[in-house]
């Protein structure tokens, strides 16, 4: 039942790092990331949803199943796909990306670099890093802008972001002039570049198209005077456009096959000042990518490239928090926890954490749908719950050292028994008025022995008589007051009620002195014990139990008219007489024998009390009589 001192002396603050600790390891080692990501997966999704209208800038072109089937496998030859250009052009299309990687040359190059040279601006991807990055074949870079097609795929296996630039590029403070002149390859990404040439064209209606600057600096992606987010590292967090009730990863209405296109079926000036993304769709063909559009499975590369487009022109890009807001937010969540949960009990603690994850909650709810903000809300949660099971760990050991310490300091006035009962009802000890029983014993003649015996064999007698007493108070649910030189007083009723409280104070009181009798014709010690007798004082009525103390010193203990009562029967009793008083005779059950004493004058008292004598017992089965140990939970 001991708790070691270690974790007694347990200090919140020790707690607290410890928490802090964990909650540490736990995110840096990626725990809550699996649930980060789905928890993000989810709210991308429910934006996408809440985005009712699609702006109708950027449209796609696939290559599917059925232009496969009417033109050919693919790959296609580059005659097709310059017919493709050719006629996606002539639909009005201002900005085509060919998410095509035209890496080889082939013998028609020269009637698909022609059609590049037309009036639509051409975007060609290259991919790779470093030393294995594959370009488009050199003779296409007279003819169209070349910027990277990569993305970035999560440790999940889904793409969230794209880099906004090429890896190996970092931000650079001065702003990038694109396009580059001719033979220079663009850093940015497709959907980027797409954007910039887009907004530049469609910037003034009529005029020559304006060069934007484009800077990636600080977290930042400015195009023009257009910022948009960036991730710590540089990368772009984009959203799909909504799609209705369909179950297709792009709008239907926004998305046409190749083969329509081909067969004339988009009419001229349908596509006009369209941002349009030519890529395979066909289920089969390469490029395919998880996203986070987690019931689609893989989904064609062209519709990440161009749901990236359509996030920037439409403002759907993700933020981030920035790293300061979320450490104060951290912050405030720690310290609401340490300072009212590790203070509270268990409900109200637990009122406490869950409002605090409720703020936080509607707080995400707030900041993801309206602002597009995003901050790892799993992390946070966690984090709280982490300091809220060490805040529980705390009151848990802390009530357990409190809980021994209240159990030793009680041992001593109660039986084992009732203090398992009082520590596991957690009945208060508090200052509060009983009806009870009081009983005062002493050893008559003790006083006279002691001046015959050595010290030690005096205290020896006094200890085994004293020793007997308190195991009869105990064994009849009482509590030990206190010793009274060579007597002791005991109170039965308090602190667990029990009706019977008069009896049980009368057959303790008679058991004693069957002990007392007992222990002298023994004689242990080698002495004439006989001598030895008790006088016994019983009163009943009620008074006040409580811890009654000054500073840190307070005994747990009974106050009241009924206490004096009791201890001056005792001085008028003689030895081996225990006197009761009329509350007491009168509530005893028939197997009490008593004798009236008559009304006496008490010491301290003003008036004559009524005063009985208990002179025997007709039934020797205490536990039938009076319910013994089985009653005092009555």
């Amino acid at each position: 039942m001991s708790t070691p001192e270690n974790m007694k002396d347990v200090k919140p603050w020790l707690l607290v790092l410890v928490a802090a600790a964990l909650a540490l390891a736990l995110g840096v080692g990626g725990i809550w990331d699996p649930l980060e990501r789905r928890v993000y997966d989810k709210s991308i999704g429910l934006l996408s949803a809440g985005n009712s209208i699609m702006d109708g800038y950027v449209e796609v072109i696939g290559i599917d199943e059925a232009s496969l089937q009417s033109v050919g496998p693919w790959p296609w030859s580059r005659a097709v796909l310059a017919d493709l250009l050719e006629r996606t052009a002539k639909t009005g299309a201002q900005v085509i990306v060919l998410d095509v990687l035209l890496a080889e040359a082939k013998e028609d190059d020269v009637g698909l670099q022609s059609t590049m040279a037309g009036p639509a601006s051409i975007i060609l991807p290259y991919q790779g890093i470093a030393t294995s990055v594959v370009y488009p074949h050199p003779s296409f870079l007279s003819h169209a802008t070349l910027a990277h097609g990569d993305v970035l795929v999560d440790p999940d296996g889904r793409v969230r972001r794209i880099p906004a630039l090429t890896a190996g590029k970092t931000e650079d403070d001065t702003p990038m002039l694109v396009p580059p002149p001719p033979g220079v390859i663009s850093p940015l990404a497709v959907s980027i570049e797409a954007v910039r040439q887009f907004v530049g064209i469609n910037r003034d209606r009529g005029t020559a198209p304006l060069v934007l600057p484009v800077r990636v600096q600080s977290n930042t992606l400015s195009i023009g005077v257009a910022e948009y987010p960036l991730d710590r590292r540089g990368n772009l967090l984009f959203t799909f456009p909504p799609v209705g009730g369909s179950t297709s990863v792009w709008p239907p209405g926004k998305m046409h096959s190749a083969v329509d296109v081909l067969n004339g079926k988009i009419e001229p000036g349908q596509l006009e000042n369209k941002l349009v993304f030519i890529g395979t769709t066909a289920v089969g063909l390469p490029d395919r990518h998880m996203s986070s559009k987690i019931h689609h499975g893989p989904i064609p590369g062209v519709f990440v490239h161009a749901a990236t487009a359509w996030a920037l022109l439409s403002g759907n890009v993700v933020g981030l928090m920035s790293p300061v807001m979320l450490g104060l937010l951290t912050l405030a969540l720690i310290v609401f926890e340490v300072g009212y949960v590790y203070r509270q009990e268990v409900m109200p603690s637990l009122l406490v954490t869950l409002l605090g994850l409720l703020i936080t909650g509607l707080l995400y709810i707030v900041l993801i749908f309206y602002y597009h903000i995003w901050f790892p809300i799993v992390h946070l949660v966690g984090t709280t719950v982490v300091f809220y099971v060490y805040g529980l760990a705390y009151r848990y050991t802390k009530a357990k050292a409190a809980r021994e310490r209240l159990a030793n300091s009680l041992c001593r006035y109660f039986s084992p028994s009732v203090l398992e009962e009082i520590l596991a009802s957690e009945a208060g000890l508090v200052t509060r008025e009983v009806e009870g029983t009081v009983l005062f014993a002493d050893l008559s003649g003790f006083t006279s022995l002691a001046e015959k015996l050595p010290p030690l064999t005096t205290v020896s007698v006094l200890n085994q008589h004293l020793t007997g007493l308190v195991e009869i108070v105990f064994e009849y649910g009482g509590t030990l007051d206190k010793f009274t030189g060579d007597g002791v007083m005991a109170f039965f009723g308090a602190p667990l009620p029990n009706s019977a409280h008069r009896e049980l104070a009368v057959a303790a009181a008679w058991d004693m002195q069957e002990f007392c009798e007992g222990l002298s014709k023994r004689g242990k010690t080698g002495f004439e014990l006989f001598q030895l007798k008790l006088a016994v004082g019983i009163a009943s009525g009620r008074f006040v139990v409580g811890n009654i103390g000054a500073g840190d010193r307070y005994d747990y203990t009974a106050i009241g008219d009924v206490v004096n009562t009791a201890a001056r029967l005792e001085q008028l009793a003689g030895p081996g007489e225990i006197l009761l008083d009329e509350h007491v005779a009168g509530n005893l059950s028939c197997q009490w024998e008593i004798q009236d004493v008559g009304k006496q004058l008490l010491r301290g008292k003003q008036s004559l009390q009524q005063v009985y004598r208990l002179v025997g017992r007709r039934g020797r089965d205490h536990d039938q009589a009076n319910g013994g140990k089985e009653n005092l939970n009555n």
